[in-house]
């Protein structure tokens, strides 16, 4: 059986990674004819060679940038010159990680000075159509193995995003509250999500009770400690960026948003994971007590709780690893690192979905066991004990 599914699982492999390929190479060309920025093209490297050194000058930016200029011969994808061939002269940093290479597509772009002159360079690689292929072939395969519970899986993920990009954000531009707006986004996430996925409906009520009594705990985590530490939300670039983009906008409030959106997916593995483990037993043995039931959900939620502590953390150390790299080159004094805001602020989004799964754990167990045995008294009796 072992060797069936090995053999299954390497053929789904292969299969979704024909289908990513195709994907790849019939997106495209519909990709780049869409591509219709005024400063840029989608081009394919045809040529490319270097400028004698005698016909440039090297520009030296702050001291350790150098600037080149090399020819290069491409053929037009996107735009008014679609399907014709050029030679222009770019100018780009050197040792800058990007490698031009023939065969290969990237972006064009320029830089147009008020007399009327244009440096150009090449911006980026044209990278869309590989990352559409590879999307749809994650897709696949996930939807070959798993079946149709990875399909709902994937249906709560899309109507998720849906929730969160087509109601959070927007409701966040027009000046809505952004507390009340992260919990309303987060129980429809939440919703959706114990919809497509817990195949038990009698484990609904449980799972998103829990879930959700997860999430209010983290908000509340989150604004005592955003309020006894003072933080403003601006310890990044990018927030103070909207805040000057977009005047008025409650930037503490969007940081408690982030830290009970972040808390939301650790909240509901937990929740949805302690459900399905009580199910399991009550399916195995329908006649097991209330107090049983809810002390099994209890342990089980424990050991959960272990393992999801470190995938909070480590989401969110991987998330700042960039940051952490520079902190450490800059050789800091312990003290000051404690002072730091953006610091306090990732400990503090890791401490708050632990404060979420330390309630979901015992609010699920307790709801789960009230409503698949029918009765309160058993779990009162344990609870109180």
């Amino acid at each position: 059986m072992s060797r069936s599914f090995a053999i299954r699982v390497v053929f789904f492999a292969l299969l979704s990674i024909l289908f990513g390929w195709g994907m790849t190479t019939l997106s495209e060309g519909v990709i780049a004819s869409r591509w219709t920025f005024e400063d840029s093209w989608v081009v394919k490297m045809m040529e490319v060679s270097e400028i004698p050194a005698e016909e440039t000058e090297e520009v030296v930016l702050f001291d350790e940038w150098r600037t080149e200029a090399l020819n290069i011969d491409v053929l037009f994808l996107s735009g008014e010159y679609r399907g014709t061939r050029a030679v222009a002269r770019v100018e780009h940093l050197k040792d800058n990680k990007l490698d031009l290479r023939p065969g290969l597509r990237y972006i064009l772009s320029y830089n147009e000075f008020e007399d009327g002159s244009r440096i150009f360079f090449v911006s980026d690689v044209f990278r869309a159509p590989v990352f559409v292929g590879l999307f749809t072939g994650a897709v696949v395969f996930f939807c070959l193995v798993t079946g149709f519970t990875g399909i709902r899986a994937l249906v709560g993920l899309f109507l998720s995003f849906v929730i969160l990009v087509k109601l959070l954000l927007p409701g966040l531009l027009k000046g809505y509250p952004p507390q009340a707006l992260g919990v309303a986004a987060v129980a429809g996430v939440a919703l959706v999500t114990i919809l497509s996925v817990v195949r038990r409906r009698r484990c609904w009520p449980s799972a998103f009770s829990g879930a959700l009594g997860g999430c209010v705990s983290a908000l509340v985590f989150g604004w005592g400690s955003i309020f006894m530490l003072h933080l403003s939300g601006l310890s990044t670039g990018t927030a103070s960026l909207l805040g000057s983009t977009i005047p008025g906008m409650d930037l503490r409030g969007i940081l408690l948003t982030s830290i009970i959106i972040g808390a939301s997916g650790a909240v509901l593995d937990v929740a949805v994971s302690v459900t399905s483990a009580m199910a399991e037993m009550k399916d195995h043995d329908p006649g097991i007590e209330a107090r049983v039931l809810f002390q099994s959900g209890i342990n089980v939620g424990k050991e959960v709780l272990g393992s999801m502590v470190n995938t909070l953390v480590f989401a969110y150390f991987g998330n700042s690893l960039v940051l952490s790299l520079l902190i450490l080159e800059a050789e800091p004094i312990p003290i000051a690192m404690l002072n730091d805001a953006v610091i306090a602020e990732e400990v503090i989004r890791a401490l708050a979905g632990t404060a979420g799964l330390l309630l979901t754990i015992p609010l699920t167990a307790l709801f789960g066991a009230l409503m698949m045995s029918g009765g309160a008294k058993g779990v009162n009796e344990n609870a109180g004990d």
